[in-house]
Protein backbone atom coordinates (compact mmCIF):
# COMPACT_ATOMS: atom_id res chain seq x y z
CA UNK A 1 0.00 0.00 0.00
CA UNK A 2 2.84 2.43 0.75
CA UNK A 3 4.48 1.75 -2.60
CA UNK A 4 1.10 2.33 -4.23
CA UNK A 5 0.78 5.71 -2.50
CA UNK A 6 4.20 6.69 -3.88
CA UNK A 7 3.23 5.61 -7.40
CA UNK A 8 -0.03 7.55 -7.12
CA UNK A 9 1.85 10.63 -5.95
CA UNK A 10 3.96 10.56 -9.12
CA UNK A 11 0.91 9.84 -11.27
CA UNK A 12 -1.06 12.78 -9.86
CA UNK A 13 1.81 15.29 -10.02
CA UNK A 14 2.04 16.88 -13.47
CA UNK A 15 5.43 18.41 -12.73
CA UNK A 16 7.36 15.13 -12.37
CA UNK A 17 7.65 11.76 -14.09
CA UNK A 18 9.34 9.82 -11.29
CA UNK A 19 10.71 9.90 -7.77
CA UNK A 20 14.14 8.76 -6.57
CA UNK A 21 14.56 7.93 -2.88
CA UNK A 22 18.00 7.76 -1.23
CA UNK A 23 17.16 8.11 2.47
CA UNK A 24 17.63 4.91 4.49
CA UNK A 25 14.48 5.30 6.57
CA UNK A 26 12.43 6.57 3.65
CA UNK A 27 13.42 3.48 1.63
CA UNK A 28 12.49 1.28 4.57
CA UNK A 29 9.16 3.06 5.07
CA UNK A 30 8.00 2.44 1.49
CA UNK A 31 9.68 -0.91 0.74
CA UNK A 32 9.65 -2.57 4.20
CA UNK A 33 13.27 -3.60 3.60
CA UNK A 34 16.04 -2.33 5.88
CA UNK A 35 19.25 -1.74 3.90
CA UNK A 36 22.20 0.55 4.55
CA UNK A 37 22.46 1.37 0.83
CA UNK A 38 20.16 1.29 -2.16
CA UNK A 39 17.85 3.36 -4.34
CA UNK A 40 14.08 3.30 -4.68
CA UNK A 41 12.88 4.51 -8.08
CA UNK A 42 9.19 5.04 -8.79
CA UNK A 43 7.41 6.24 -11.91
CA UNK A 44 3.66 6.57 -12.46
CA UNK A 45 3.19 2.83 -12.95
CA UNK A 46 5.81 0.82 -11.10
CA UNK A 47 8.49 0.86 -8.41
CA UNK A 48 12.05 -0.50 -8.50
CA UNK A 49 14.40 -1.14 -5.59
CA UNK A 50 18.08 -1.23 -6.59
CA UNK A 51 20.35 -3.03 -4.10
CA UNK A 52 23.71 -4.78 -4.20
CA UNK A 53 24.42 -8.46 -3.58
CA UNK A 54 24.44 -8.05 0.22
CA UNK A 55 20.72 -7.34 0.26
CA UNK A 56 19.37 -8.85 -2.96
CA UNK A 57 18.07 -12.17 -1.60
CA UNK A 58 16.68 -10.53 1.55
CA UNK A 59 14.86 -7.89 -0.47
CA UNK A 60 13.48 -10.42 -2.95
CA UNK A 61 11.90 -12.26 -0.02
CA UNK A 62 10.72 -9.14 1.80
CA UNK A 63 9.60 -6.49 -0.66
CA UNK A 64 6.09 -6.56 -2.12
CA UNK A 65 4.69 -4.59 -5.06
CA UNK A 66 8.16 -3.55 -6.14
CA UNK A 67 10.70 -5.05 -8.55
CA UNK A 68 14.05 -5.74 -6.87
CA UNK A 69 17.07 -5.16 -9.11
CA UNK A 70 20.56 -6.50 -8.36
CA UNK A 71 23.07 -3.69 -8.85
CA UNK A 72 26.05 -4.67 -10.97
CA UNK A 73 26.68 -1.32 -12.72
CA UNK A 74 24.68 1.40 -10.99
CA UNK A 75 25.41 4.15 -13.49
CA UNK A 76 24.26 2.12 -16.49
CA UNK A 77 21.32 0.47 -14.71
CA UNK A 78 19.92 3.74 -13.40
CA UNK A 79 20.32 5.49 -16.74
CA UNK A 80 18.67 2.52 -18.52
CA UNK A 81 15.80 2.58 -16.02
CA UNK A 82 15.21 6.30 -16.56
CA UNK A 83 15.18 5.79 -20.33
CA UNK A 84 12.98 2.68 -20.09
CA UNK A 85 10.38 4.61 -18.06
CA UNK A 86 10.70 7.59 -20.42
CA UNK A 87 11.24 10.01 -17.52
CA UNK A 88 12.15 13.65 -18.13
CA UNK A 89 11.80 15.14 -14.65
CA UNK A 90 12.67 13.17 -11.51
CA UNK A 91 12.02 14.44 -7.99
CA UNK A 92 14.77 13.41 -5.60
CA UNK A 93 14.59 12.59 -1.91
CA UNK A 94 16.96 15.17 -0.43
CA UNK A 95 16.87 13.89 3.17
CA UNK A 96 20.23 12.10 3.05
CA UNK A 97 22.11 13.31 0.01
CA UNK A 98 24.88 15.90 -0.19
CA UNK A 99 25.76 18.24 -3.05
CA UNK A 100 28.46 15.96 -4.45
CA UNK A 101 26.11 12.95 -4.56
CA UNK A 102 23.36 15.03 -6.14
CA UNK A 103 25.71 16.21 -8.89
CA UNK A 104 26.90 12.65 -9.45
CA UNK A 105 23.40 11.30 -10.00
CA UNK A 106 22.34 14.38 -11.98
CA UNK A 107 25.15 13.66 -14.44
CA UNK A 108 24.21 9.97 -14.70
CA UNK A 109 20.58 10.54 -15.71
CA UNK A 110 21.14 13.34 -18.26
CA UNK A 111 19.31 14.51 -20.33
CA UNK A 112 16.59 13.84 -17.73
CA UNK A 113 16.44 16.42 -14.93
CA UNK A 114 16.94 15.70 -11.25
CA UNK A 115 14.79 18.06 -9.16
CA UNK A 116 15.75 19.05 -5.61
CA UNK A 117 12.87 21.44 -4.88
CA UNK A 118 11.52 19.39 -1.96
CA UNK A 119 8.38 18.20 -3.78
CA UNK A 120 9.01 14.55 -2.99
CA UNK A 121 10.15 15.19 0.57
CA UNK A 122 7.07 17.26 1.37
CA UNK A 123 4.95 14.29 0.35
CA UNK A 124 7.07 11.85 2.35
CA UNK A 125 6.99 13.99 5.51
CA UNK A 126 3.21 14.38 5.38
CA UNK A 127 2.72 10.67 4.72
CA UNK A 128 5.05 9.54 7.50
CA UNK A 129 3.48 11.97 9.98
CA UNK A 130 0.34 9.81 10.16
CA UNK A 131 1.22 6.46 11.74
CA UNK A 132 -0.61 3.22 10.94
CA UNK A 133 -1.57 0.63 13.54
CA UNK A 134 1.66 -1.35 13.12
CA UNK A 135 3.80 1.74 13.60
CA UNK A 136 1.90 2.80 16.71
CA UNK A 137 2.33 -0.68 18.16
CA UNK A 138 6.09 -0.59 17.55
CA UNK A 139 6.41 2.83 19.19
CA UNK A 140 4.36 1.67 22.18
CA UNK A 141 6.48 -1.46 22.56
CA UNK A 142 9.57 0.71 22.42
CA UNK A 143 8.17 2.98 25.12
CA UNK A 144 7.44 0.03 27.40
CA UNK A 145 11.16 -0.68 27.46
CA UNK A 146 11.84 2.88 28.61
CA UNK A 147 9.42 2.53 31.50
CA UNK A 148 11.22 -0.69 32.44
CA UNK A 149 14.59 1.04 32.11
CA UNK A 150 13.54 3.92 34.36
CA UNK A 151 12.42 1.47 37.02
CA UNK A 152 15.83 -0.20 36.75
CA UNK A 153 17.70 3.11 37.08
CA UNK A 154 15.83 4.07 40.23
CA UNK A 155 17.08 0.82 41.79
CA UNK A 156 20.61 1.18 40.39
CA UNK A 157 21.54 4.83 40.88
CA UNK A 158 23.75 5.64 43.86
CA UNK A 159 26.22 8.24 44.98
CA UNK A 160 29.69 7.78 43.58
CA UNK A 161 28.62 6.39 40.20
CA UNK A 162 29.47 8.61 37.24
CA UNK A 163 27.04 9.89 34.63
CA UNK A 164 28.78 7.81 31.96
CA UNK A 165 28.63 4.64 34.05
CA UNK A 166 24.92 5.12 34.71
CA UNK A 167 24.27 5.75 31.00
CA UNK A 168 26.16 2.58 30.07
CA UNK A 169 24.32 0.45 32.63
CA UNK A 170 21.00 1.73 31.29
CA UNK A 171 21.96 0.97 27.69
CA UNK A 172 23.10 -2.57 28.51
CA UNK A 173 19.91 -3.24 30.50
CA UNK A 174 17.71 -2.07 27.63
CA UNK A 175 19.64 -4.14 25.07
CA UNK A 176 19.31 -7.21 27.29
CA UNK A 177 15.55 -6.65 27.44
CA UNK A 178 14.97 -6.39 23.70
CA UNK A 179 16.02 -2.97 22.47
CA UNK A 180 17.32 -3.02 18.90
CA UNK A 181 19.50 0.01 19.58
CA UNK A 182 19.44 3.43 21.19
CA UNK A 183 17.40 5.96 19.23
CA UNK A 184 19.88 8.70 20.22
CA UNK A 185 22.83 9.15 22.58
CA UNK A 186 21.41 8.99 26.10
CA UNK A 187 21.41 12.21 28.10
CA UNK A 188 22.31 11.35 31.68
CA UNK A 189 23.19 14.46 33.70
CA UNK A 190 23.62 15.27 37.39
CA UNK A 191 23.83 18.32 39.61
CA UNK A 192 24.69 21.56 37.83
CA UNK A 193 25.03 19.66 34.53
CA UNK A 194 21.24 19.27 34.39
CA UNK A 195 21.00 22.95 33.34
CA UNK A 196 22.34 21.90 29.90
CA UNK A 197 19.25 20.75 27.97
CA UNK A 198 21.20 18.39 25.69
CA UNK A 199 24.41 17.92 27.64
CA UNK A 200 26.34 14.68 27.32
CA UNK A 201 27.19 12.38 30.24
CA UNK A 202 30.70 12.73 31.60
CA UNK A 203 32.91 11.68 34.47
CA UNK A 204 31.06 13.67 37.13
CA UNK A 205 30.21 11.49 40.12
CA UNK A 206 26.66 11.64 41.43
CA UNK A 207 26.42 13.23 44.87
CA UNK A 208 23.88 13.41 47.68
CA UNK A 209 21.44 16.24 46.94
CA UNK A 210 21.92 16.08 43.14
CA UNK A 211 19.15 16.26 40.61
CA UNK A 212 19.42 13.62 37.88
CA UNK A 213 18.07 14.39 34.39
CA UNK A 214 17.57 11.25 32.33
CA UNK A 215 16.56 11.61 28.64
CA UNK A 216 16.74 8.36 26.69
CA UNK A 217 15.14 6.33 23.92
CA UNK A 218 15.47 3.03 22.09
CA UNK A 219 14.37 1.41 18.85
CA UNK A 220 12.05 -1.57 18.45
CA UNK A 221 11.57 -2.89 14.91
CA UNK A 222 13.12 0.34 13.68
CA UNK A 223 10.79 2.63 15.63
CA UNK A 224 11.99 5.12 18.23
CA UNK A 225 10.85 6.03 21.71
CA UNK A 226 11.77 9.03 23.84
CA UNK A 227 11.28 9.92 27.51
CA UNK A 228 12.72 12.29 30.10
CA UNK A 229 12.48 12.12 33.86
CA UNK A 230 14.12 14.29 36.50
CA UNK A 231 14.57 13.04 40.07
CA UNK A 232 16.66 13.83 43.14
CA UNK A 233 19.20 11.88 45.17
CA UNK A 234 18.66 12.02 48.94
CA UNK A 235 16.95 15.39 49.16
CA UNK A 236 15.64 18.29 47.09
CA UNK A 237 15.35 22.00 47.79
CA UNK A 238 12.08 23.90 47.98
CA UNK A 239 12.96 25.76 44.77
CA UNK A 240 13.63 22.50 42.91
CA UNK A 241 10.27 21.12 44.00
CA UNK A 242 8.45 24.31 43.00
CA UNK A 243 10.04 24.42 39.56
CA UNK A 244 9.36 20.72 39.05
CA UNK A 245 5.67 21.31 39.82
CA UNK A 246 5.61 24.26 37.40
CA UNK A 247 7.10 22.15 34.60
CA UNK A 248 4.68 19.31 35.36
CA UNK A 249 1.70 21.70 35.29
CA UNK A 250 2.83 23.05 31.91
CA UNK A 251 3.23 19.55 30.50
CA UNK A 252 -0.06 18.16 31.78
CA UNK A 253 -2.01 21.22 30.64
CA UNK A 254 -0.61 20.90 27.11
CA UNK A 255 -1.33 17.16 26.97
CA UNK A 256 -4.96 17.75 28.01
CA UNK A 257 -5.45 20.00 24.97
CA UNK A 258 -3.71 17.69 22.51
CA UNK A 259 -6.48 16.57 20.14
CA UNK A 260 -7.20 16.50 16.38
CA UNK A 261 -7.27 19.74 14.40
CA UNK A 262 -5.34 21.64 17.06
CA UNK A 263 -2.70 24.11 15.84
CA UNK A 264 0.70 22.86 16.98
CA UNK A 265 1.76 26.39 17.95
CA UNK A 266 -1.24 26.66 20.29
CA UNK A 267 -0.27 23.49 22.15
CA UNK A 268 3.21 24.92 22.60
CA UNK A 269 1.71 28.21 23.80
CA UNK A 270 -0.33 26.52 26.54
CA UNK A 271 2.81 25.16 28.19
CA UNK A 272 4.92 28.23 27.46
CA UNK A 273 2.37 30.61 28.97
CA UNK A 274 2.32 28.64 32.24
CA UNK A 275 6.10 28.75 32.49
CA UNK A 276 6.08 32.45 31.56
CA UNK A 277 3.53 33.19 34.27
CA UNK A 278 5.80 31.37 36.73
CA UNK A 279 8.61 33.79 35.84
CA UNK A 280 10.83 31.44 33.81
CA UNK A 281 10.04 32.35 30.17
CA UNK A 282 13.72 32.88 29.31
CA UNK A 283 14.68 29.55 30.89
CA UNK A 284 12.50 27.52 28.49
CA UNK A 285 14.27 27.96 25.17
CA UNK A 286 13.37 24.90 23.11
CA UNK A 287 10.18 23.72 21.42
CA UNK A 288 7.58 21.88 23.45
CA UNK A 289 7.93 18.66 21.49
CA UNK A 290 8.41 16.77 18.25
CA UNK A 291 7.03 13.82 16.40
CA UNK A 292 8.97 10.56 16.20
CA UNK A 293 8.87 7.27 14.34
CA UNK A 294 11.65 5.76 12.25
CA UNK A 295 13.60 8.92 13.11
CA UNK A 296 13.84 10.32 16.61
CA UNK A 297 12.92 13.80 15.32
CA UNK A 298 10.16 13.95 12.75
CA UNK A 299 7.56 16.47 11.64
CA UNK A 300 5.36 18.02 12.78
CA UNK A 301 6.71 19.74 15.86
CA UNK A 302 5.04 21.55 18.75
CA UNK A 303 6.69 24.92 18.29
CA UNK A 304 5.79 28.62 18.31
CA UNK A 305 6.86 28.72 14.65
CA UNK A 306 4.85 25.69 13.48
CA UNK A 307 1.99 26.12 11.01
CA UNK A 308 0.96 22.46 11.26
CA UNK A 309 -2.27 21.10 12.68
CA UNK A 310 -2.58 17.87 14.67
CA UNK A 311 -4.25 14.84 13.08
CA UNK A 312 -5.35 11.45 14.44
CA UNK A 313 -2.46 8.96 14.64
CA UNK A 314 0.19 11.61 14.87
CA UNK A 315 2.75 11.03 17.62
CA UNK A 316 4.29 13.77 19.77
CA UNK A 317 6.68 14.15 22.64
CA UNK A 318 5.61 16.78 25.16
CA UNK A 319 8.71 17.98 27.01
CA UNK A 320 8.76 21.41 28.66
CA UNK A 321 11.79 22.31 30.73
CA UNK A 322 13.30 25.03 32.88
CA UNK A 323 17.09 25.39 33.04
CA UNK A 324 18.89 27.63 35.53
CA UNK A 325 22.41 28.06 34.17
CA UNK A 326 25.07 26.62 36.44
CA UNK A 327 22.52 25.50 39.02
CA UNK A 328 20.07 22.85 37.80
CA UNK A 329 17.52 22.01 35.14
CA UNK A 330 14.24 20.11 35.11
CA UNK A 331 12.54 18.51 32.11
CA UNK A 332 9.63 16.07 31.97
CA UNK A 333 8.86 14.27 28.69
CA UNK A 334 6.10 11.88 27.69
CA UNK A 335 5.18 10.42 24.30
CA UNK A 336 1.55 10.88 23.27
CA UNK A 337 -0.64 9.53 20.45
CA UNK A 338 -3.30 11.80 18.98
CA UNK A 339 -6.57 9.82 18.81
CA UNK A 340 -9.89 10.46 17.03
CA UNK A 341 -11.18 12.65 19.87
CA UNK A 342 -8.24 13.37 22.15
CA UNK A 343 -4.93 11.75 22.95
CA UNK A 344 -3.35 8.71 24.58
CA UNK A 345 -0.29 9.07 26.79
CA UNK A 346 1.79 5.90 26.38
CA UNK A 347 4.45 6.91 28.95
CA UNK A 348 3.69 5.23 32.28
CA UNK A 349 6.73 6.12 34.42
CA UNK A 350 5.76 8.08 37.58
CA UNK A 351 6.03 11.87 37.52
CA UNK A 352 3.34 13.24 39.89
CA UNK A 353 5.99 14.79 42.13
CA UNK A 354 9.74 15.28 42.23
CA UNK A 355 10.85 11.78 43.15
CA UNK A 356 13.56 11.57 45.80
CA UNK A 357 15.67 8.40 45.74
CA UNK A 358 16.98 7.60 49.22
Amino acid sequence: MRIESLINFVKENNEIDAGLIFGTNNRFYFSDASTSEGLLFTDSKSAYLLVDSRYFEYCKNTVKDCEVILVTDLQKQLKDLVEYCNCKKIAVDISEIDVAQFEYFRTIIKPAQLLSDGTLNDFILKTRAIKDAKELKNIEESQKLLDLGYEYILKTVKTGITETELSFKLFVFLKEHGAQDASFDFIVLSGENTSKPHGMPGKREIKYGDLILLDFGVKVNGYCSDMTRTFAIGEATTQQKEIYNLVLSAQESAIKQLKPEGPCKEIDKIARDIIKKGGFEAEFGHSLGHSLGLNIHENPILSPKSDDVTKPNMVFTVEPGIYLTGKFGIRIEDTVFVTQNGCKNITKSPKSELLIVK
